[in-house]
């Protein structure tokens, strides 16, 4: 054959130093070689079949495992690469296996007739994917944040929209008073992960209290400190210094709020009996005595 690789149509020529046996060295004859162009060389048939593999999700289709041969076998100095194959890249058993073959033969292959076997108990494994709700903070009385969290575990190139139904969410509301409140995650499906979930906190922090006015100041240096009476949780926000039609007061006590804006006593009495707390009289006279001049004393609840 002029190659050793398979085909049709292949040269057959006479091999050099043929002898012709004429008792005369072949002298006696004149000879013409004529080759022949119909010559065949068949592929070698081998099979391969392909092996059973686990492995945990990533993504992707490569198995660890390799096929082997077995039927037929390879000559010469012909190798081969194995390989094989999931049919796809999602978690499940009974996963089908398929192999490969990268010959080196000199013909890319085309020596050999190969039989593919393929594996139908392949396995792949869910992964572990870690969600943790953010931990977030809030200041007293105003709504929460929007809740977040963050994923460890992603592979393959996968982003957090491959889980659906997660629900984060907390115990704190508009109305919770300072503290730490936890915020959970739970719900999640994900086709190729096992999910495990880690709390998040809310910090909801105190109002800074503001700067206290001219007004509360001199109140302090004469001695009366509303911050100071007893049971007497409140905020102010005094204007000016003179008469009590200069005056601005907000309270809060015991979850009501009442309100004495400037414009005299008639509006500001009807600010503190909306509020339905006695010592809201006290607190008036105490205002009236107080921007009089006079040495009030602090009032009682």
């Amino acid at each position: 054959y002029d190659t050793k690789n398979a085909g049709s149509g292949k040269i057959l020529s006479v091999s050099a130093g043929y002898n012709v046996n004429d008792g005369n060295s072949g002298n006696n004859y004149t000879l013409s070689i004529v080759a022949d162009n119909t010559g065949v060389i068949n592929p070698l048939s081998i099979t391969v079949t392909a092996a059973t593999n686990t492995k945990t999700y990533d993504g992707g289709v490569t198995a660890a495992a390799l096929p082997t041969i077995t039927a037929g076998s390879l000559v010469g100095s012909d190798s081969a690469t194995l390989s094989e194959t999931y049919d796809t890249k999602d978690s499940g058993t009974g996963k089908t296996l398929t192999p490969l073959a990268s010959i080196a033969d000199g013909n890319s292959g085309g020596n050999y007739a190969v039989t593919y076997v393929t594996d139908s108990t392949g396995e792949i494994d869910k992964a572990a994917l870690t969600i943790t709700a953010d931990d977030k903070t809030k200041a007293f009385g105003t709504v929460n944040p929007a809740l977040t969290a963050s994923y460890s575990g992603l592979v393959g190139g996968d982003t957090s929209s491959v889980v659906t139904g997660l629900s984060l969410a907390t115990t704190a509301t508009t109305a919770s008073p300072v503290g730490t409140y936890p915020i959970t995650a739970s719900g999640g499906i994900a086709t190729n992960y096992v999910l495990s979930y880690v709390d998040g906190a809310l910090v909801i922090t105190a109002v800074p209290s503001p700067a206290p006015s001219p007004a509360v100041q001199q109140a302090s240096r004469q001695g009366f400190d509303p911050a100071g009476w007893p049971e007497l949780d409140w905020q102010t926000n005094i204007a000016g210094s003179g008469g009590l039609g200069s005056v601005g007061v907000a309270l809060e006590h015991g979850g009501q709020v009442a309100s004495l804006e400037p414009g005299g006593e008639e509006g500001a009495e009807d600010a503190f009996e909306a509020a339905e707390e006695g010592w809201l009289d006290d607190f008036y006279n105490y205002l009236k005595q107080f921007f009089a001049g006079r040495n009030a004393q602090p009032p009682t609840e």
